[in-house]
């Protein structure tokens, strides 16, 4: 607000003088069109910081302000005396601890700057209080009240002084680092709204825009979401929960809401019966401010007071607020205005609505028998000249319907809440097919069941293609198995394969055996017959006759450097190396000692050691096992290599 400033202003240029009471009167009224209902930041989402060293800078375009809790209205128009400026300076340098931590809070609070500066030249010449070593000064055309900002220690009372922002200072601390500044309990101001509040029961996103007044619901357990905090910046909604129950509200998407429980960012709160918060986003979060009922449903009216006991409504009520506690009945009577509107909170008690030379009407019903009321609820009456008209009551809102209830019949197509009457269904359902052993033409689809699923559900024929190979030439994944082929009875059976590998399983002790007389099993040329044993090895019975195929494991042996192969018929090599001596015996002990007889032996120098000039080399056979070795040379030592054999 901003007030005329001059004492006396006979010495004041007059043009000068004007322009500056017209900028005092335009801005009487531009705040004389806003009043506010709850004291806080006007426009908070508007500020910006930055810092340099300890000092922040913020930027407040109007409207940014605050509004007092004594109802002074303050936007930013700086602190100099004769600037009009949005920009301000706030050092932090002087609350820095000298041991420690703590919080330090940027603080807004209203106050005063001279504005529109006026020259004061003094008497001119010849004037009797003329003084020719007068110096022309600067006077000021108003006092305008104005946002204050300010670094304290001190947390401030939110009444007439509102926290902007918050930071931790430690010890020695010289820097504020970018994002240090917390504005996430800033308390916002709420203007006063006359509108009607808006009946919300139901859950979906509530509509939030420039225009919106405020909510509420009068049936609980309804779940309202907020709509997107960056779309919605700047704007706030009041929410009153007029019901028995509680109220969920919850934040949309990634948002969350503050200011609920001390500083936890919650993804939904919930308004107790009785219970009313003003909501408002700051572009990334919404931040919720606790109030009463009464002070969002009253500001809609123009009074407010309690009543209690019996109580007949008067003219003097209209767009009133009525809290009724205790046990009374409430009368409406004709003969009011028409227009009269009343709402009327039971807080407590038992209380009846009774209606005197008219009607109660709500839910095309008219009714002239008392209404026992339900406690924590807000009833909205209105007179139309004959009758008192329930724009809002439990029994409206949760009817118990008898008889035959009708409605409008919804357009055809229609998806909405909006009632289906009997005649909506039967003509949406007409060219539909029954759910039992229904007839389907044309091509019908289905959801395509996951592959493997083995239940009632609708077998597509993609699900079919998918899970099915052709009989003609299949193309196979993953592991196939075949049933177990029981060839007990056949005369001659016949497989085919191309490119695959076919299987034949049999049971235990089970085989294919071809029967004496010239049976035989054929193998074309080029392929190749396989016997495999559990581990995936070739399995052969040991042979023991002519004709018979040889089985690997009737090859025992041992292969090293000394070593030793028995063949079938159990015939046995053995070999070995050593190192003799000139003209020394040296005894070898065989790997494997020979079951029946030693037959020979021999040896041989290796070719790294041969001695020079003669020198035979001799096998000597001792036992079946042990063999002795000699060598002729003349002096050295030698490796050799030897080999025995026997059965």
């Amino acid at each position: 607000m901003q007030t005329p400033n001059f004492a006396n202003n006979q010495f004041v240029d007059q043009n000068a003088l004007n322009t500056a009471f017209g900028a005092v009167s335009g801005s009487l009224a531009t705040l004389a069109a806003e009043t506010f209902a709850l004291p806080g930041l006007l426009r908070p989402e508007w500020l910006s910081f930055s810092a340099s060293g300890m000092v922040v800078t913020v930027q407040a375009p109007p409207p940014a302000g605050v509004v007092t809790g004594p109802g002074v209205v303050a936007l930013a128009h700086g602190t100099t005396p004769g600037s009009d400026t949005q920009t301000y300076s706030v050092d932090f340098t002087s609350l820095v601890p000298a041991s420690g931590s703590v919080t330090a809070y940027l603080i807004a609070t209203a106050t005063t700057v001279q504005q529109n500066p006026v020259g004061v030249p003094g008497p001119p010449p010849g004037h009797p209080s003329y003084n020719p070593n007068f110096v022309p000064t600067i006077g000021y055309a108003s006092l305008t009240d104005t946002l204050a900002l300010t670094a304290s220690t001190s947390a401030p009372n939110n009444s007439t002084a509102f926290e902007v922002a918050r930071t931790t200072l430690t010890a020695g601390q010289s820097l504020l680092p970018a994002g240090s500044l917390d504005t996430s309990h800033q308390i916002r101001a709420a203007g006063y709204d006359a509108r009607q509040p808006i009946l919300f029961n139901g859950s979906a996103v509530l509509p939030v825009t420039d225009t919106t007044g405020a909510f509420v619901v009068t049936t609980p357990g309804y779940t309202a979401t907020l709509p997107s905090a960056a779309a919605s910046v700047g704007l706030s909604v009041r929410l009153a929960n007029a019901s028995t129950g509680g109220w969920t509200i919850a934040a949309g998407g990634s948002d969350t809401i503050t200011g609920v429980l001390g500083d936890a960012a919650l993804t939904s709160t919930v308004l107790a019966a009785g219970s009313a918060a003003v909501f408002w986003s700051d572009g990334t979060a919404w931040r919720c401010v606790a109030t009463s009922i009464t002070g969002i449903l009253g500001n809609l009216l123009l009074g407010e007071r309690a009543i209690n006991g019996d109580y007949t409504i008067q003219q003097s009520d209209n767009n009133t607020l009525l809290e009724a506690g205790g046990t009374g009945t409430i009368t409406f009577p004709s003969g009011l205005q028409q227009g009269t509107r009343v709402c009327v909170f039971t807080n407590a008690g038992t209380t009846t609505f009774a209606v005197s030379g008219a009607s109660f009407y709500g839910n095309g019903v008219f009714q002239s028998t008392p209404i026992s009321a339900v406690n924590s609820f807000a009833y909205w009456f209105f007179f139309d000249g004959a009758n008192w008209i329930i724009t809002s009551a439990p029994y409206v809102n949760s009817p118990a319907f008898t008889g035959t209830p009708t409605a409008p019949t919804a357009a055809a197509g229609t998806n909405t809440t909006q009632i289906a009457t009997t005649a909506f269904v039967a003509s949406s359902i007409a060219p539909l097919a029954p759910l039992a052993s229904p007839a389907f033409t044309g091509t019908p689809t289905a959801p395509t069941p996951a592959a493997g699923t083995n239940n009632t559900d609708i077998a597509t024929t993609a699900f079919v293609a998918a899970s099915y190979a052709p009989l003609a030439s299949p193309s196979f994944t993953g592991t196939v198995s075949v049933p177990t082929l029981d060839l007990a009875g056949l005369s001659g059976f016949a497989m085919y394969s191309s490119g695959g590998k076919p299987t034949l399983s049999f049971a235990a002790n089970n085989y294919i055996q071809v029967a004496a007389g010239g049976g035989s099993m054929a193998f074309s040329a080029g392929s190749t017959a396989m016997v495999l044993n559990s581990s995936g090895q070739l399995a052969v019975a040991a042979a023991s006759a002519d004709n018979q195929a040889v089985n690997l494991g009737q090859f025992p042996g041992t292969f090293a450097t000394n070593g030793s192969l028995e063949l079938p018929g159990g015939f046995i090599l053995q070999w070995g190396q050593a190192t003799v001596t000139a003209q020394t015996a040296l005894d070898i002990t065989l790997p494997t000692a020979f079951p029946n007889a030693i037959l020979g032996g021999g040896a041989t120098y290796d070719a790294t050691s041969s001695p020079p000039g003669s020198g035979p080399l001799g096998v000597r056979l001792l036992s079946t096992t042990q063999v002795q070795l000699y060598s002729a040379a003349a002096t050295g030592s030698y490796v050799v290599h030897w080999m025995a054999w026997g059965y």
